[in-house]
Formats: structure tokens, C-alpha cells, sequence
């Protein structure tokens, strides 16, 4: 039963997680970032309260228990050694004195520490604040890379990479837990029929792609990253390529982007045989 309940979570979340992926990439950074904000207030504020209402008070009663354990043995050392009676008399009220201060800061406890304005004002300021830090450290190098130079252009690179890095990894996530269905198997007479109407070309990532391949808005390399990519995604060949440097970039489109750039070196042999490219 407990697997089952597992299992239905993580398909939810993976279809979540993958109608999430196709929004823009501004989006997608806020709703992540915010996500991950409340997340941990949520966690930290649960915390704080099973602290106090919990931990804490059964800490003190664990002290109030040891206080009447020390006094008891000071009585009963105080009836077999007379001379004991004045000093246990002392320590017997230093431990009442500290028993009443545990009570005190035990109601202070109970009282509620924050008022709900002050509250709201820590939530929706943090809210705000982490939504500025995301647009000035995450957004904008993304926009400001491929017309930076330098330090600025590498520094921008690597956070770019680290958000395409996590990306790829809630893509993995997503493709791991909820595949939507393939298309239906045509005929042989509907695909001829098909193809005569002229319709696209389908490729898929092969084995160097199949685990995260980049989907680019330019045929170069730089932080021109539109999305992540992998599994066994269709991607439709628009019939254009360009030669870089050290590859060769296809022109491709998928059902959430209508123009997109990506190495010929993550599409699988036989797919680049059908569309005559070696």
C-alpha cells in the first residue's frame, strides 16, 4: 500500500514537473526559486513548532523529574546524616529556585513569539528579496552571456551551467516517472501516404544525447541554451543545417519549441542516415 501511494506521488509530480518544463525560461526560474523559498519556510516554521511544542516542554519535564530525583536523595541523606541537614537544606534550594526559572521560561515558550504581522512581513519580504537575488544571479547572465566578454562572459557561463545542470537533473526526474504515450503505429499505405504529404523527418538522441543533450537558439556553443533535453523525445528536422566548428548543427523543432538548434553528434546513426547526413 505504501508503495502505491509512492508511486502515484512520483507520477504526479514527474507530469508536474514536465508541464513545468515547457514554460519559459523566466518562468521557470521564478516559480522554482519561489517554490523553493516556501518549501523552506514551510519546513523551517514546522520545525520551530514541534520544537516548542514538543521538544522543548518534554526537555523540561525530563529537568523538573531530575530536580525531584536530586531533592528526594538530599532528604534521605539529610535523615541519616544530621549534620548533612544544613547544607542539602542550601542545594535543596538552589534546586527549587532552578525549577521555578525552567517553569518560567516554559510559559514563555507557550506564548506566541511572533505577532502574524510581523509573520506576513518575514514571509512576503523574504519572498520578494529571493525573487530579486534569482533575477539578478540566475535571469539576467543568462540574457547577458552571448554579448559579454571575458571574466563577465565566463562567469555568466558558469551559472548558466549550473542551471542547465539542474535542470537536466528535474528532466531526468520527470522521464524517469511519467512517459506520455507514443503515437500510434500507422500503416504501411498511411505513412506512404503521409510522407507524401510532406511531413517532417523524426529524429532521437542517441547515446551520447540520450541522458541530457542542449537544445540551442543559435548553431554555436555559448549561453544560447533554450532547454535540456533527453529520453526518447521526437524531434522534427526542419530540413537546415550549419557547419561550426567542430560540428555540424541541425535545425529541429519539438512540440513546445517551433526553432531550435542541435548537434548532429547526439542524434542517433540511423536517423541521420534516413535524413542523408553522415
Amino acid at each position: 500500500m505504501i508503495h502505491m501511494v509512492t508511486d502515484i506521488v512520483k507520477l504526479y509530480t514527474a507530469m508536474l514537473l514536465s508541464y513545468v518544463l515547457k514554460w519559459p525560461y523566466v518562468l521557470k526560474v521564478i516559480v522554482c526559486v519561489e517554490f523553493i523559498f516556501f518549501a523552506v519556510y514551510l519546513l523551517t516554521k514546522s520545525a520551530i513548532f514541534l520544537a516548542r511544542k514538543i521538544g522543548i516542554p518534554f526537555l523540561f519535564g525530563i529537568f523538573k523529574y531530575v530536580i525531584y530525583i536530586l531533592q528526594w536523595i538530599i532528604f534521605q541523606l539529610s535523615k541519616v546524616n544530621p549534620k548533612f541537614q544544613e547544607r542539602g537544606g542550601q542545594f535543596d534550594e538552589s534546586l527549587n529556585t532552578l525549577g521555578m526559572k525552567l517553569e518560567e521560561w516554559n510559559n514563555k515558550l507557550k506564548v506566541e513569539p511572533l505577532q502574524k504581522a510581523v509573520k506576513r512581513k518575514v514571509k512576503w519580504g523574504g519572498s520578494v528579496i529571493v525573487l530579486a537575488i534569482s533575477i539578478v544571479f540566475i535571469i539576467v547572465p543568462y540574457y547577458m552571456e552571448p554579448v559579454l566578454s571575458g571574466s563577465a562572459k565566463n562567469a555568466c557561463d558558469k551559472i548558466n551551467q549550473l542551471s542547465a545542470d539542474f535542470e537536466g537533473n528535474i528532466r531526468s526526474y520527470a522521464n524517469r516517472y511519467y512517459t506520455p504515450a507514443k503515437p500510434v503505429i500507422l500503416e504501411e499505405s498511411e505513412e506512404e501516404s503521409i510522407e507524401e504529404e510532406g511531413v517532417k523527418q523524426v529524429l532521437h538522441l542517441g547515446g551520447q544525447g540520450y541522458d541530457g543533450a542542449n537544445l540551442r537558439s543559435a548553431p554555436e556553443k555559448g549561453g544560447n541554451v533554450i532547454t535540456i533535453i533527453s529520453g526518447d523525445i521526437e524531434l522534427f528536422y526542419e530540413n537546415e543545417m550549419a557547419e561550426g566548428d567542430t560540428t555540424i548543427w541541425l535545425k529541429v523543432s519539438t512540440e513546445g519549441i517551433e526553432e531550435a538548434w542541435i548537434s548532429k553528434k547526439v542524434i542517433r546513426e540511423e536517423d541521420l542516415e534516413k535524413i542523408g547526413i553522415q
